[in-house]
């Protein structure tokens, strides 16, 4: 299966950090210029998951991660707290505009301008007039469409399911609102988040693949690598990997000069003292044994 390889390289960098931190400690070294999480806190990277209430944001969330996250529910102050994934932020927002709650749309938006990736969730019915709306003001007029990936959710309640011929059903009609952006702009994306599930739980292999395919899970995660690829997000883990590969080049430089460089200058000084004394006892003894021969023959 397709894995997601954002998380993927964030897994191996908090592991690389925690043994690379463990190998210090054991041979006593200082390990403060290493990073103390991966990534580290100025390049944490947030994963906004918004659009429309009850488009699936939360099964979306629990399809990606493999576990339940329900934020968007509980959110009812201004106090936030993301749920953390691997070390990336996952944020499940309140669905916006929904005339519930006025300061959901606050707290939305607060979060979306941190955002690394923007997921635009909508049902299978596309956008209507208010939705649409938000979408244009966050993806033109705010210029975010950059940063975003377009989500279809719930394509089980269509026609056809989720089949290519349906999706171009739907693309064509959300090409009203998204224009001048495009379908590849967006990453669009069509899933059936209920069919991953189903997948997960069947044991019946031909069932299985049907199941998976119609989910469009696959297609999915191979946006989101795309996205990850071509806008850049990558770059925001390569600080705590320069600072990582900087500690360990020194130490490995000055454990070099130490035990290499060092030890050799020490090793040449001390032969040429004992060859020095060796010259200088050889010249003694020489000398002693003339004196002594001398003093012998004259006795």
């Amino acid at each position: 299966m397709e894995e997601f390889k954002l998380v993927k390289f964030t897994k191996e960098g908090a592991q690389l950090l925690r043994g690379v931190t463990e190998e210090f400690n054991r041979l006593g070294i200082d390990s403060s210029r290493l990073p103390k999480t991966f990534p580290d806190d100025g390049g944490k990277i947030k994963l906004v998951f918004v659009g429309q209430y009850s488009a699936g944001k939360s099964s979306l969330i629990k399809m990606l991660t493999g576990e339940d996250v329900a934020i968007g529910a509980a959110i009812t102050t201004q106090n936030f707290t993301p749920y953390e994934w691997n070390g990336l932020e996952i944020v499940d927002t309140p669905g916006i505009h929904t005339e519930l709650r006025p300061d959901h749309d606050e707290i939305t938006y607060e979060q979306i301008n941190n955002a690394a990736l923007l997921i635009f969730v909508v049902t299978n019915e596309g956008f209507d007039d208010r939705m649409g709306h938000h979408f244009r003001k966050l993806a033109i007029e705010q210029g975010r469409g950059k940063n975003m990936v377009l989500v279809v959710n719930k394509m089980d309640r269509t026609a056809l399911g989720n089949v290519p011929e349906q999706q171009e059903i739907i693309a064509q009609d959300l090409q009203k609102v998204i224009t001048p952006l495009t379908a590849q702009d967006l990453f669009l994306s069509f899933l059936n988040t209920e069919y991953y599930f189903e997948w997960q739980n069947e044991t019946d292999e031909e069932l299985k693949e049907i199941y998976l395919e119609q989910s469009g899970y696959e297609k999915f995660v191979d946006n989101l690598n795309k996205f990850v690829a071509s806008r850049g997000v990558l770059s925001k883990i390569q600080s705590p990997l320069e600072t990582l590969k900087n500690a360990i080049t020194k130490v490995i430089g000055d454990s070099e000069n130490f035990s290499v460089d060092k030890d050799i200058d020490a090793a040449e000084e001390l032969l040429r003292r004992r060859k020095k004394a060796l010259i200088d006892g050889s010249r003694r003894i020489k000398s002693e044994i003339a004196e002594l021969t001398d003093t012998l023959c004259s006795k």
